[in-house]
């Protein structure tokens, strides 16, 4: 009786941890099975954005309690002369534990992680609220629950018009969701709420104007191209281009302000970046350029706000 797994504790383990619980009991293909569908429950709110959350929460209490009854009869009708595997013992379930803890701060640090966007500087593009993932393998900055694992120089491509996620210069341990417009060596000029890389104005064709549910306004929105990316941008003109004065930054004397406008020229191994929402946007204009160990991923998936 005492090889038997104890029904209340498998119980337990599955409501807090499914496939655990199921290990406990022996039952390695319904923990499989209980990991295929928690993931997919998950997936439904981003699947369904505007599925209420009480309902999406309800779901996964009912789940969490009916895979618990399922294991704790499974416990019940285990035979009491059969040898249990190796993984449904104490030893087993911490090293499984144990190595699941490692997959997934390996995957955060080293290949994917999420991130939330609370502010509206890259309105449209990425609204308050949504969920973004960035790749970050081949970017140097391996981190995760604020714990750097390694760093490297960067070694995949950085083209403009891409969204990175980056460490913010003046206080590294917030990050900074922009659009890198400038490359090393790059002149970057932003005058009259255009944009000019290299000498050449970037083009802007109006669209429908933006309403921002938040602000309870309406902006002025464009289709501005850089290269080979398209992307809309926000401009707000009842502001001024600079709202107010900008920070002393390093390589600061690589740029010039005059009324309406900077020209800058973008340092080795930094970048230029910049809001989509561009007049309500803190971005290079501000505080500077952003350099290359600053780097944390690149966009890969937006999912929007519930």
């Amino acid at each position: 009786m005492a090889n038997r797994p104890k029904a209340w504790l498998a119980a337990l383990l599955t409501f807090f941890f499914q496939p655990l619980g199921f290990l406990y009991v022996g039952r390695w293909r319904w923990a499989i099975a209980a990991v295929v569908i928690a993931l997919g429950l998950s997936s439904l709110q981003f699947v369904f954005p505007y599925l209420p959350e009480w309902l999406a929460s309800l779901m996964l209490l009912a789940l969490m309690c009916g895979l618990a009854r399922i294991a704790y009869v499974q416990a019940l009708g285990f035979p009491p002369d059969a040898v249990r595997p190796a993984y449904s013992r104490w030893y087993g379930l911490l090293s499984l534990g144990l190595l699941f803890v490692l997959f997934m701060v390996s995957t955060r640090a080293f290949l994917f992680e999420p991130f939330s966007i609370p502010a509206g500087s890259m309105q449209p593009n990425l609204p308050v609220d949504s969920r973004l993932v960035v790749q970050k393998w081949g970017y140097g900055n391996y981190a995760t629950f604020g714990v750097s694992l390694m760093r490297s120089p960067v070694s995949a491509p950085v083209e403009r018009g891409d969204v990175f996620v980056f460490e913010f210069p003046p206080n590294r341990r917030t990050q900074y969701v922009k659009r890198i417009v400038g490359l090393p060596g790059d002149t970057i000029e932003y005058r009259n709420r255009t944009l000019s890389v290299n000498g050449r104005a970037l083009s802007q064709r109006p669209v429908d104007d933006y309403f921002d549910p938040a602000g309870l306004r309406y902006y002025n929105q464009h289709m501005e191209t850089l290269g080979k990316v398209e992307y809309k941008i926000l401009l707000d003109k009842a502001r001024p281009d600079f709202p107010h004065a900008p920070e002393a930054f390093a390589h600061s004397e690589n740029c010039t302000y005059s009324a309406g406008g900077v020209k800058c020229l973008v340092p080795k191994d930094h970048y230029y970046v910049l809001g989509d929402n561009r007049d309500n946007s803190l971005d290079s204009r501000y505080w500077g350029f952003v350099p290359s160990d600053h780097l944390v991923g690149k966009f890969f998936q937006v999912f929007p706000p519930r």
